[in-house]
């Protein structure tokens, strides 16, 4: 089972880099974002890819729930407990996430582009909802990988030093998030951005 989560994981990573790459040319412009993403979407909304992901994410949620069931009880260290709340926090995420843009682009018929995504952010009250949710979301993402890097490397250099490199990357992704998250919460939404999905 463990095999299966890492390689499924291993999936969803890969497309989540990329998503995050287009969340981070928001930094630049909404224009780069868009553009990015439209290009981007070409390969990962091929039938065959989003069917892949799909199956990946629904395995991912399924083998997770699993491995924490079976992990819980040896907890030992920060990073343990971390791997776990933060691997629990993304397969909620992701049920919830998977399922809003679905609906939106089958049942809604609308493009869930970046407006979709933040359309509730840069409202009240639900901004106080939605900022902490998605940043939570980013930050899980960091802190999971974060885990699995220390796990990893901790078989080639000493502890101490895999520890160090598991902080980075989790101090990385603080700043990244609140990069992102403060741009995303600040954008004007234009009246025709939510428009109807072309695909």
């Amino acid at each position: 089972m463990k095999e299966i989560h890492y390689f499924s994981g291993l999936t969803i990573a890969l497309f989540v880099g990329i998503h995050l790459f287009n969340h981070a040319l928001i930094l630049h412009s909404t224009e780069w974002h868009i553009t990015f993403m439209n290009v981007a979407r070409k390969v990962y909304r091929h039938p065959i890819i989003e069917t892949i992901l799909l199956i990946a994410v629904c395995i991912q949620i399924v083998s997770g729930i699993y491995l924490v069931n079976n992990k819980w009880g040896s907890v030992d260290s920060i990073f343990d407990f971390l791997h776990i709340a933060s691997g629990l926090y993304m397969s909620l995420f992701l049920i919830v996430h998977v399922s809003a843009v679905l609906m939106g682009r089958y049942k809604l018929g609308v493009d869930t582009n970046l407006y979709f995504g933040v359309g509730y952010m840069n409202v009240n009250p639900q901004r106080y909802f939605f900022i902490p949710y998605y940043a939570l979301a980013l930050i899980s993402f960091f802190v999971h990988m974060a885990c699995i890097h220390k796990t990893k490397m901790a078989e080639y250099v000493k502890l101490s030093a895999a520890q160090n490199q598991a902080i980075g990357i989790i101090a990385f992704g603080i700043i990244f998030t609140l990069l992102v998250i403060t741009k995303m919460a600040s954008l004007h939404i234009p009246g025709d951005a939510i428009k109807k999905s072309q695909s």
